[in-house]
C-alpha cells in the first residue's frame, strides 16, 4: 500500500495540490479528475512518472491512466488526502456544458454499473453457449439458478441508474431507486395484462393502449425493466423538485416531507409523461442508428471499428452505452455498434504479435502483460502504454477493428447482451434463441480481425528493444536527404556517449509516450541547450528544463531517470522561465558523481510535439561532443 500512496501523493502534487481537485473518481484503468484550473496541472511531470501510462484530458475530465491498481491508488488518495471525500465530491464537481457536460453525464451515471452489468452480461452469453452445446439443460437447477444471477441486473437495471442518476444530480440516492422500482413493479405489468381502455395516437409509431387513469388522465404504461432513460430522466425531474421542496417546506419537516413531495409528484408524473416521451424517444433513436445501419452495413461497421480506439482515447466511447442498451432493449440485441467490441480482440492481436516478435525481455516484460489485460478485456494498458506510443500500431490497430467491423455488416453480427471483453466477448454474440449464421458470421469476424491484427502487427509493427531500435535508427539515417531542406538539425546537450531512446531505461521515454527523441549519457557534469529559443519551463528540481526552438521545435531536456526524486539536491540551474538560450548554452550543472551514485544519469532529449513533424531521426549513436548534431527534426 505504501507503493500506492506515495504515487497518490505525487499526482496530488502534479496536479496542482488537493485545493485543485473539484471531484476524484476511477474507471477501470483511469483516475478521472475534475481540476478548477488545468494549467496548474504538470502534465509532463506526471508522464514521465513510470507507474502513469499517460495523461489524457477530455470529458471535462483530467485522466490519469494507470492500468488495473487504478482502484488501489484511488484509495490511497483518498485516505492521504480525506478532505476529498465522496460528499466534498459530490457537492463541489459541476458538469461541464455542451457535448462534455452530456458525455460526463452517461459516464459518470453508467460507469458504477459496467463491471457488475458486464459480469451478468458474461454469465447469460456463457449459459447460452453450454446450454446451444447441450452440456447443459434450461430445466437444470445450475441453468435456473445461474440465469437468475445473469438476469437480475439487467431486469433491475433502473433501480441501480436510479441510484447512480441521483449521485450524480446531488438528489436523495433512495428517492432515485425508488423511482426505479416504481417503474418495474410487477403490479405495472400486472396492470397491463388487463383490459384496454382505449388507445392514444392511433395508427402513428407512439401507439399506445391506456390500460388505466389517474385522476381522469391516461396513464401510458410500458414495459420499463431493464431500460435505462426514462429512470435517468425522471431522477433528473426528482432532483429538481427536491431543490423546490426543500425551499418551499418547513425545515423541520424536510426528513419525511421532502420525499414524500417529490415521490408523489415524479411517479405518477413518470408513468403519464416523463416514462412514454423518454421511451418514444428511444424507439425513435433505435429505428434512426438501424435505419443508417441499414444504408451500408458494411460501411457502418467500418468506420464505426476504425473510430473506436478515437472514442476511447477522448473518453467518449461510455457516450454509446445508453444506445445500446436501448436498443437491446427494444429489439433483443444491438446491431449498429457491434463493432466496438472488437476492438479489445484486435488489441489482443496487436499485443500477441509485438510479444513474440520482440527479442528484448525488457520490452516483453512491458507488452505481454497489457496483452493479458486485453485478452481478458481491458484494453487501456495496451492502448496507452504501447499502441498510442506508434503511430503504425495506431493505423494497424484502427484498420483490423475497422475490417472487422465492415465482416461484422456483411455476416449482420448481433450483439445480444452487455457481457465480458476479450476472451469472453464471444457469448455475447451468440442469438440466445439458438446459434444461428449470424453468430457463427460474428465468430469468424472476430477470429479473423484477430488474425490480421497479428499479422500486419508481425510484418509491419516497429520492433522495439535494442536490435530492432539500432536498425531502425541506421536504416533512417541511411534514407533521410540530410541534404534536403527539410529538416533541422537538435544538437547534444553534453558531451558523452549518443543511444537511442528506445535503450533508455525509463518506459515512458523508451516508449515514445511522451515523444520521440534521442539520449546520451554524459561524461560531464554539464547540459547545454540542444537549439536556440526560449525557456518554457524549469522543472522544480532543475533535473528537467522545457525549451521551444525558435522554429517552434516543443523539446524537454531530461536529466537523469528518477531524479526527480531528489528535489533539486544536486542540480544547479543556470536559466530560468521565459529566458533566451542559444544552442550550445549551459542550462544545468550536476553533481554527475553524487547523482551517479543513485541514479541513471542517462539525459534525454525529447520533442513533446512529435506530431507537428514528419518524423524525428537520430542522426548518430556512440561518442558525441556538445552540440554535435544529435537528432534530425524532419519537416
Amino acid at each position: 500500500m505504501e507503493q500506492y500512496t506515495k504515487l497518490a501523493k505525487f499526482i496530488v502534487a502534479n496536479v496542482g495540490g488537493k485545493k485543485n481537485i473539484k471531484g476524484i473518481m476511477h474507471c477501470m484503468t483511469r483516475l478521472r479528475m475534475i481540476l478548477k484550473d488545468e494549467s496548474k496541472a504538470d502534465r509532463k511531470a506526471l508522464e514521465d512518472c513510470p507507474d502513469i501510462l499517460s495523461v489524457v484530458k477530455g470529458n471535462g475530465q483530467f485522466q490519469i491512466v494507470i492500468g488495473t491498481a487504478v482502484k488501489s491508488v484511488y484509495e490511497a488518495v483518498l485516505e492521504a488526502y480525506p478532505e476529498l471525500d465522496e460528499e466534498q465530491r459530490r457537492e463541489d464537481s459541476r458538469p461541464a456544458g455542451g457535448l462534455e457536460g452530456f458525455t460526463d453525464l452517461l459516464s459518470k451515471i453508467f460507469t458504477p454499473v459496467l463491471p457488475v452489468l458486464g459480469a451478468t452480461g458474461m454469465i447469460k452469453g456463457i449459459l447460452v453457449l453450454l446450454t446451444t452445446i447441450g452440456l447443459l439443460s434450461k430445466t437444470s437447477g445450475v441453468y435456473q439458478l445461474l440465469f437468475v444471477v445473469g438476469d437480475s441486473f439487467i431486469y433491475y437495471l433502473p433501480i441501480y441508474l436510479g441510484y447512480t442518476a441521483a449521485k450524480y444530480f446531488k438528489s436523495n440516492t433512495f428517492v432515485g431507486m425508488t423511482i426505479g422500482a416504481c417503474l418495474i413493479h410487477p403490479n405495472i405489468l400486472k396492470i397491463m395484462s388487463g383490459d384496454v381502455l382505449f388507445t392514444l395516437f392511433e395508427g402513428t409509431m407512439i401507439q399506445s393502449s391506456v390500460y388505466t387513469t389517474f385522476l381522469g388522465i391516461p396513464v401510458l404504461l410500458m414495459n420499463y425493466t431493464s431500460s435505462a432513460i426514462p429512470v435517468i430522466l425522471a431522477v433528473f425531474f426528482a432532483g429538481k423538485a427536491e431543490k423546490a421542496a426543500k425551499r418551499i417546506l418547513p425545515g423541520l419537516l424536510h426528513t419525511f416531507l421532502v420525499p414524500l413531495t417529490v415521490l408523489t409528484v415524479t411517479v405518477p408524473l413518470t408513468f403519464m409523461v416523463i416514462g412514454p416521451v423518454a421511451t418514444w424517444v428511444g424507439n425513435i433513436l433505435g429505428q434512426i442508428t438501424l435505419a443508417i445501419y441499414n444504408i451500408s452495413p458494411v460501411i457502418a461497421g467500418a468506420v464505426i471499428g476504425a473510430i473506436w480506439e478515437f472514442c476511447i482515447m477522448f473518453g467518449m466511447h461510455r457516450s454509446f452505452t445508453p444506445i445500446t442498451l436501448n436498443n437491446i432493449s427494444i429489439y433483443g440485441y444491438d446491431q449498429v455498434f457491434a463493432a466496438r467490441f472488437a476492438f479489445p480482440v484486435i488489441v489482443s492481436g496487436v499485443l500477441l504479435a509485438l510479444t513474440l516478435r520482440n527479442k528484448s525481455s525488457k520490452d516483453k516484460a512491458v507488452v505481454f502483460p497489457a496483452f493479458i489485460s486485453a485478452f481478458f478485456g481491458i484494453t487501456e494498458p495496451g492502448l496507452y502504454g504501447v499502441i498510442l506510443a506508434n503511430i503504425k500500431l495506431m493505423i494497424i490497430t484502427a484498420v483490423s477493428t475497422g475490417a472487422t467491423g465492415a465482416l461484422f455488416g456483411i455476416f449482420g453480427a448481433r450483439f445480444y447482451v452487455l457481457g465480458g471483453g476479450g476472451i469472453f466477448v464471444f457469448p455475447s454474440f451468440l442469438n440466445p434463441e439458438g446459434i444461428d449464421a449470424r453468430s457463427y458470421g460474428a465468430v469468424t469476424a472476430l477470429l479473423a480481425g484477430f488474425a490480421l491484427a497479428f499479422i500486419l502487427t508481425f510484418l509491419f509493427g516497429t520492433k522495439t528493444g535494442k536490435e530492432g531500435a539500432q536498425k531502425e535508427a541506421k536504416d533512417k539515417e541511411q534514407e533521410i536527404p540530410f541534404s534536403a531542406k527539410n529538416h533541422q538539425i537538435l544538437g547534444s546537450p553534453a558531451k558523452g556517449t549518443a543511444i537511442p531512446l528506445q535503450d533508455v531505461k525509463d518506459e515512458v521515454f523508451a516508449k515514445e509516450i511522451v515523444g520521440k527523441g534521442g539520449a546520451v549519457i554524459p561524461a560531464e557534469g554539464s547540459i547545454y541547450a540542444p537549439a536556440s529559443g526560449t525557456v518554457t519551463m524549469v522543472f522544480p528540481g532543475s533535473h528537467a528544463i522545457g525549451i521551444t526552438s525558435d522554429t517552434g521545435i516543443e523539446l524537454i531536456v531530461h536529466i537523469g531517470i528518477d531524479t526527480v526524486k531528489l528535489e533539486g539536491k544536486g542540480f544547479e540551474s543556470h536559466v530560468k522561465n521565459g529566458d533566451k538560450v542559444e544552442k550550445g548554452q549551459l542550462l544545468v550543472k550536476f553533481d554527475q558523481e553524487e547523482i551517479r551514485r543513485q541514479y541513471d544519469i542517462t539525459t534525454m532529449v525529447i520533442v513533446t510535439n512529435t506530431n507537428q513533424f514528419l518524423d524525428i531521426v537520430p542522426v548518430k549513436t556512440g561518442e558525441v561532443e556538445v552540440g554535435e548534431d544529435l537528432l534530425a527534426v524532419i519537416s
